[in-house]
């Protein structure tokens, strides 16, 4: 657990599964000084975005439904990764959709007692008729004991009024029939595919890979493109508010750094001229048309800043100075 300073209540982060005596200090100071949320926001899309739909559901056709997790249960749990330091955990809901989350055990201070909740700091749950949508998202719930959660409608219910979940007072989550829960300790995304590394720009393969997008501050997310031998581009959009998936398709054109791409979204198409910077290839920005209106757009190389080319610019500042015997 972890205060923020910024917010005049303290909030619960990414720690509350802290260990031992670490966890039983921070419990304390629960007690004295209340409870509340933070959220760390991630530069694009971590694991647990990146496992969509079918990789949701074939992990939980493989793994073991567990009937209840306690909170000793929840601090030997796995996290899905490293960046990850909160269990990740599937639902089979009663509606037999499927949902992830991430969640954290803690206490709010109520009078001089301890309320046990759970915070599901992230859930999406996908349409099992239209795996591309989802049918309810969210974060930062708070779960108190004697509630449910369902996932169905993304709302906290009163028992026994059709969770998928339940809390209880002795800070124990359990599935409740027919819903069932499974616990996601490893990753199911393939490695194999084109990677997010820039490509040969003159081939087109430079627009290959994940790219955090920001289209007028409205069609923002991920598209994950690939670029077969002769330019033909196929992805996946990604929205960062819905969490649904759409198609992408398009071409390289003439011009081996600019591209056209179709997005496919549910109620309307969206064109884009995209032109990548052809130096690092990490960057490209152009215009989107929605019914007709030109918007701008640009995209960043999902961590491009973890390996970024260096630009002819910083070539030419780290080179050596030549002496008066260089040639």
């Amino acid at each position: 657990m972890r205060f923020s300073p910024r917010d005049a209540s303290p909030r619960l982060s990414d720690h509350a599964l802290a260990k031992g005596l670490l966890f039983n200090l921070l419990s304390a100071l629960l007690i004295w000084s209340g409870f509340g949320l933070t959220t760390d926001s991630a530069s694009g899309a971590d694991l647990f975005d990146k496992h969509d739909f079918s990789l949701v559901k074939k992990a939980a056709s493989e793994l073991s439904p567990v009937a209840r997790i306690s909170m000793q249960d929840a601090s030997k749990l796995k996290p899905l990764s490293a960046t990850i330091s909160t269990p990740c955990l599937i639902v089979k809901t009663s509606e037999g959709n499927f949902a992830k989350m991430l969640v954290s055990w803690g206490f709010r201070k109520h009078g001089e007692d301890r309320l046990p909740v759970l915070l599901i700091e992230r859930f999406v749950t996908y349409r099992g008729d239209r795996p591309d949508m989802t049918a309810a998202t969210g974060k930062d719930i708070l779960l108190f004991a004697g509630f449910e959660f369902d996932f169905d409608i993304g709302q906290v219910v009163p028992a026994k009024a059709g969770g998928d979940i339940s809390f209880s007072a002795e800070s124990v989550l359990e599935a409740v029939p027919p819903a069932a829960l499974f616990t996601l300790s490893k990753s199911f995304v393939s490695t194999e595919g084109p990677s997010s590394a820039p490509g040969d720009v003159s081939s087109g393969q430079g627009f290959a890979g994940d790219w955090i997008v920001n289209a007028d501050d409205r069609w923002n997310g991920e598209w994950s493109l690939k670029v077969d031998s002769e330019g033909r581009i196929l992805g996946k959009f990604v929205s960062a508010e819905s969490r649904n998936t759409y198609d992408i398709t398009g071409n390289v054109s003439g011009l081996p750094h600019q591209a056209r791409l179709e997005i496919f979204l549910a109620n309307t198409q969206v064109s884009v001229e995209a032109y990548l910077w052809s130096n690092t290839q990490n960057d490209m920005a152009g215009v989107v048309t929605v019914a007709g209106r030109k918007f701008g757009f640009f995209a960043r190389r999902a961590q491009a800043d973890q390996a970024a080319p260096q630009t002819k610019a910083e070539k030419q500042e780290s080179a050596p100075e030549k002496g008066a015997g260089d040639k």
